[in-house]
């Protein structure tokens, strides 16, 4: 069987990418990234540009998944 991507449903698609709120219990004023509603990673304020990339971009989530401080790069 031959994989052909569907771009009417992109994985990509499934990640949020918002301030995170106090509410949540998390550090506030960092950025907070979800797939499917459900809590990933947090990234540092400054780090909002690298927030948007683990949402875009499945090679980088791959390396996120392999390393402990993610923000320091």
């Amino acid at each position: 069987m031959i994989y052909k991507p569907d771009p009417a449903n992109d994985p990509n698609e499934i990640y949020a990418v918002f301030p995170t709120p106090a509410g949540l219990g998390g550090p506030t004023g960092w950025w907070t990234v979800t797939a499917h509603g459900v809590l990933v990673w947090h990234f540092p304020p400054d780090k909002r540009d690298l927030a948007m990339r683990f949402a875009t971009d499945p090679a980088y989530r791959q390396h996120c998944a392999n390393r402990k401080n993610v923000h320091e790069h």
